[in-house]
């Protein structure tokens, strides 16, 4: 079906998903600040239109690309097929349920899995990366990163426990020396635990690491300048490094993923199919084709023009006659949907190398056949001469 992969389908799914990211994100907190109170009702018509819709867009784009097809592994829109396929189906259920509930059928652990199932809906909102090339490449970036993450936290755990030990062993030296609760210094280096978490948040924000180094001083002042140096070191090198490899693992990513790069291409090409049926139904008549006429009759049509600007193909300084010997490949005086398409090919795109080398390899063969052709007039003409002489 065209309308499913026309610009604009697309466009008003991703802005229903949008809204309904939003809708979402708005009936969580009238749920949080109206606790004793059920749903209100204008969220329940808000859950019935957005399923209607996705169900609706399911059941098209299904029957576009065929049930085989639309499930099949070599479909690369084939994992949002079924992510959208399992959140029509739980949206379904959580209906079922909710006209059951309605109906006292249900019981108290019963209408208990039916708000865990309402936790699902939050899952559309990842159906944005589908609309957003974007932020699909964020999300790849940070999958794709997951194993230089994992070996930075390594390491710093490491770098914690080395640091965090030393800490700890010199506080416990002197509060066995001195005696006391040493309450302030039990808090922040009181267990290893503890001790691992205060160096974490000393570098992620959780508290102010002055804070934190104060009961140290009471140990010895270079304690101070100890942690201080692991402060310098762990957020200055330590985070820098691995901020520069996630950037450089998804500038990698971006270049090479090969699956997304073939689902734009892809929908693109869906999309040019379509501008091209749209224009081709604006040219051809009741038949299926459209002749000389009826093409100069419909070019200087605004809303023709502005189709032909879509594909790329600027008018200007172009007659009708010109562009239809371009596009009459096989000069019978009409064009169906098949020569037209064929015909709009030549205009996507520059020049490139091969169509110059192109033009010069057809240029020599006529160069060629005009030499033959001159050679067998001469001799024929020679011939003719010496016969006229005898």
């Amino acid at each position: 079906m065209a309308i499913v992969a026309h610009r604009r389908f697309e466009m008003v799914c991703a802005g229903l998903v949008i809204l309904c990211a939003a809708v979402i994100g708005i009936e969580a907190d009238y749920e949080i600040r109206n606790s004793d109170e059920g749903q209100h009702p204008v969220f329940r018509g808000f859950d019935i239109a957005f399923n209607l819709w996705f169900a609706t867009e399911l059941a098209l784009r299904w029957s576009s690309e065929g049930l085989c097809a639309f499930f099949s592994c070599e479909n690369p829109s084939v994992r949002w097929n079924f992510m959208d396929f399992f959140l029509v189906l739980f949206a379904v259920l959580e209906e079922i349920a909710a006209l059951m509930a309605a109906a006292s059928f249900l019981e108290v652990s019963a209408l208990r899995m039916l708000r865990m199932m309402r936790l699902v809906r939050v899952a559309r909102v990842i159906r944005m990366l589908r609309f957003f090339s974007e932020l699909r490449v964020m999300v790849n970036g940070i999958m794709g990163s997951t194993k230089p993450l994992l070996w930075a936290f390594v390491f710093l755990l490491i770098l914690m426990f080395i640091v965090g030990v030393t800490f700890m062993q010199l506080a416990s030296n002197y509060i066995k020396e001195n005696g006391g609760s040493q309450q302030e210094l039990i808090i922040y280096w009181g267990s290893l635990s503890r001790t691992m978490m205060t160096l974490y948040m000393a570098i992620s924000g959780g508290i102010d690491w002055q804070d934190c180094v104060r009961p140290l001083r009471m140990v010895s002042e270079a304690l101070e300048y100890m942690f201080a140096t692991y402060v310098f070191f762990t957020m200055f090198c330590c985070l820098n490094i691995v901020t520069g490899i996630f950037v450089d693992n998804a500038k990698a990513l971006k270049g090479a993923d090969e699956d997304a790069m073939y689902l734009e291409a892809l929908t693109e090409r869906k999309r040019w199919i379509a501008d091209i049926k749209d224009l081709f139904m604006r040219l051809a008549t009741l038949n299926g084709h459209f002749t000389l006429d009826d093409f100069k009759e419909q070019i200087y049509n605004i809303k023709v023009q502005t189709l032909f600007r879509k594909l790329g193909i600027n008018l200007d300084g172009i007659n009708a006659e010109e562009l239809w010997d371009i596009l009459d490949a096989d000069q019978s005086g009409c064009i169906d949907e098949e020569e037209f398409a064929k015909g709009l090919k030549f205009f996507q795109g520059p020049a490139q190398s091969i169509h110059v080398y192109r033009l010069m390899r057809e240029g020599a063969k006529l160069h060629d056949k005009v030499e033959h052709l001159a050679e067998v007039c001469s001799e024929i003409l020679e011939h003719q001469r010496l016969q006229m002489q005898d």
